[in-house]
């Protein structure tokens, strides 16, 4: 039993040395995290995801600014429906709209990492965000030795290790089982012969 249980430890122990890991590296960087947020519409012309809106904060306390929040309006890549929702929604006028055009949205977004020395992105599955902003031409915004943590991978990977360890736990358990009745037979046994 102290050997399943041993085998269940060590495997929690090296999925949450990589958390803590993770989580040191975080601490040490603290004021200088982007947690990052894209929202979308599907772009029907071009049959793909588009930036609808950009968001982001600071994680930590000592930042100039700690957070934007930027709406982008393109008509160009909009349909009718699309810009009348976002026209409603923001309760702009169609002059007050273009002024949130995904160029304007975007050179804010620049200044904010540039201003907070942003080193490290956070985001929730970033590959779709980081392929919307390569294709509309921002992926450089996020310069490259920016170190960045998928928060959806990181827990996948903690629920994948999580159901390793309970299953290595179940086949460990089911054999020490197994022995432990198998010893009981033969206690029995060596009992009733004895007799």
């Amino acid at each position: 039993t102290d050997s399943v249980n041993n085998t269940k430890n060590d495997v929690f122990n090296k999925q949450g040395s990589t958390l803590d890991t993770i989580f040191n590296d975080l601490r040490s960087h603290l004021n200088h995290i982007l947690i990052l947020d894209l929202e979308f519409y599907q772009d029907t012309k071009e049959n793909h995801a588009r930036m609808l809106q950009i968001a982001g904060i600071v994680l930590g306390r000592n930042s100039k600014s700690p957070s934007f929040n930027g709406f982008i309006f393109d008509p160009v890549h909009m349909n009718e429906s699309q810009q009348l929702d976002f026209l409603k929604k923001h309760d702009f006028s169609y002059k007050q709209a273009l002024k949130c055009s995904k160029k304007a949205i975007m050179n804010q977004v620049g200044i904010f990492i540039k201003e907070n020395k942003i080193d490290n992105l956070i985001s929730w599955g970033h590959s779709l965000d980081y392929s919307v902003l390569e294709n509309e031409g921002y992926k450089k915004l996020l310069p490259g030795n920016m170190k960045s943590f998928d928060l959806e991978e990181i827990l996948a990977q903690a629920n994948d290790a999580q159901a390793k360890a309970q299953k290595e736990y179940d086949a460990a358990k089911k054999a020490a089982d197994e022995a432990q009745a198998q010893l009981n037979k033969l206690e029995s046994a060596k009992s009733s012969a004895d007799a």
